[in-house]
């Protein structure tokens, strides 16, 4: 017994010794790719999961620290199958992350990881969305499919829903006592489902925005069947239960069986979703299609996937229930929360700023919207939700002052950065500018999947895991002038002075959309809900802050303010 313990002594130092010989190989194995490589073997940068909630702040503090002239370095996280740790190598340079976005899905494509925690929650377990599908052909088909739902012809009709919903936004905020604070990200939540749902299911009276007593939810049409009242969670909630196995593997584990209930919880959600999902797609199945019908699930329902296989014979099918919806599901997901998180943090953004808020009214009074929101505002008071749907909607437009707004502007021109012809360019650059600073998603994983690949000077393997440092490069003032202010004057087009290089505005204006060939399909939609809503929140209303300072941020699956109170007076 006795002699044991110098020989334990002798091997703690022994492999303390190999250790730091070895963490101190990996740090100098490649002078361009610093490494972090972790504290005890197996368990690499676990400081990283200690506070899930600060996951991609710990993540770009580890790329400022290793911050260097080839815009590469890496972290080692967890696990069990390396004794260092899994190398991320985080990219932190706008210009070799181009080429990274400019390659997916070629060679470049979604961390398998992220798919294997998604599997099941964000789509069906044998279709893959557009989200999910990986490799060039399996991708293309998927975006081929899902692409004409948002064409610039399908986005601009929605113009009328974003008018009436950006209305609820400001009817529902006017009804607010001065004394309470509103939490705007649930506002906003509530105003992206329902225009998701708008678009994807045709659905024109859902508006689950306005005062309680006037909310609808439901499905007019004869024998269509109704949306669950749990429908935004049900939506929401596996997700973000997912998000929680993502930032923290470990987790998963603990939950199998410390978290059986909440496990049940998701599950009947994700049963509940499911089976409504198809009971509407069966519903619309059996009506007959019109070209009025833009809406997702019909062009999904009535797509014609065209094929070509080995032998090169020409098949054509419909698509699966199951597929159709994979990418319901996958669009509900990414048209909520990042668009409610973009607008909440305008919005506090411009509660700070009074002279902006000014600015974004005088523009939304030039413009038309003020106008049209406020006869739209009066029209509700006269009218009970009762009463309106009785009347057709050539009654119901009698009873405004004037036609819808900008309905003589094209998207292209509503929805474009530095374009001073844009009637909504400030409102706009709000909402573009706060993306910049606070995206959902400021962070973006990629796998190598090819053999192999050359970047920034270096061979990378199969396998390969990247984390694209997105707001990092955005708040970089080296590609962005003044970047670390709030200036939406730098998207309007009357400011060159504060708009990046010419040759990285496309690539810096779509950064916050994933970029490259697998930008987001929905951007369009996105950025012309959130410039119609906000240039009617200012028209009408006086926000003010409820703290001095802006709110932390905190890492659930996408990343959001900890809060979004303001307060809210209507505007004289």
């Amino acid at each position: 017994m006795i002699a044991f313990y110098p020989a334990a002594i002798v091997a703690l130092v022994s492999l303390v010794v190999v250790w730091v010989l070895r963490a101190r190989a990996l740090t100098n194995k490649n002078n361009k790719i610093p490494n972090l490589p972790g504290l005890v073997p197996f368990a690499g940068n676990i400081a990283l999961f200690t506070k899930p909630t600060s996951f991609i702040a710990m993540l770009e503090e580890a790329a400022a620290r290793c911050a260097i002239k080839s815009g590469l370095a890496a972290v080692r996280v967890p696990t069990l199958t390396n004794l260092w740790g899994k190398r991320f190598v985080l990219v932190d340079d706008v210009k070799v992350a181009k080429l990274i976005l400019a390659r997916r899905p070629l060679t470049y494509d979604r961390p398998h990881v992220l798919l294997k925690a998604l599997k099941g929650r964000l789509d069906g377990v044998k279709a893959p969305s557009v989200f999910s599908a990986l490799g060039q052909n399996e991708w293309g088909r998927a975006r081929r499919l899902v692409s004409p739902a948002f064409n610039h012809a399908n986005v601009q009709s929605m113009l009328p829903d974003c008018l009436d919903l950006a209305a609820s936004v400001v009817q529902k905020w006017l009804t607010t006592s001065d004394d309470v604070s509103i939490d705007s990200l649930e506002t906003f939540n509530n105003l992206t489902f329902s225009v998701i749902t708008r678009v994807g299911f045709g659905l024109s009276s859902v508006d689950t925005v306005r005062p309680d007593h006037q909310a609808s939810l439901s499905d007019p049409r004869e024998g269509a069947p109704q949306p669950p009242p749990t429908l935004l969670n049900d939506v929401k909630d596996p997700i973000e239960f997912a998000g929680k196995w993502i930032r923290n593997p470990f987790t998963k584990y603990h939950d199998m069986i410390f978290a059986r209930d909440e496990i049940a919880a998701i599950t009947l959600s994700r049963k509940r979703l499911n089976k409504y999902f198809h009971d509407l797609l069966e519903f619309q199945q059996q009506q007959s299609s019109t070209n009025d019908d833009h809406s997702l699930i019909n062009k999904l329902a009535t797509s014609i996937d065209d094929t070509t296989n080995a032998d090169n014979i020409k098949t054509s099918r419909k698509l699966t229930s199951e597929e159709v919806i994979s990418n319901i599901m996958t669009f509900y997901f990414a048209g909520i929360d990042t668009t409610a998180i973009g607008l909440a943090w305008s919005v506090l953004f411009l509660a700070a700023d009074p002279d902006l808020q000014r600015r974004v009214a005088h523009e939304s009074r030039e413009a038309g919207i003020a106008a049209w929101i406020e006869a739209e505002l009066e029209k509700r008071v006269r009218l009970s939700p009762a009463e309106q749907n009785k009347m057709s909607s050539d009654e119901l437009s009698s009873l405004s002052s004037s036609a819808h707004p900008l309905s003589d502007v094209s998207l292209t021109t509503l929805v474009s950065s530095y374009n001073n012809e844009n009637p909504l360019r400030l409102a706009h650059g709000v909402f573009m500018e706060a993306l910049r600073m606070h995206g959902p998603a400021p962070i973006l994983g990629a796998e190598l999947a090819a053999e192999s690949t050359e970047l920034a000077g270096e061979t990378f393997k199969k396998g390969e895991l990247f984390f694209m440092m997105l707001r990092r490069m955005q708040m970089d003032s080296t590609y962005t002038p003044r970047a670390d202010e709030f200036l939406p004057e730098r998207w309007t087009g009357e400011v060159p002075e504060l708009e990046p290089a010419p040759e990285l505005k496309n690539v810096l204006s779509s950064l916050m959309f994933g970029g490259g060939p697998r930008v987001c399909p929905g951007r369009h939609l996105s950025e012309l809900e959130a410039s119609i809503t906000l240039s009617a929140i200012c028209a009408l209303l006086e926000l003010s802050p409820t703290s001095p300072e802006l709110p932390p941020e905190e890492t659930v699956f996408t990343q959001k303010p900890e809060s979004a109170n303001i307060r809210v007076t209507p505007r004289h």
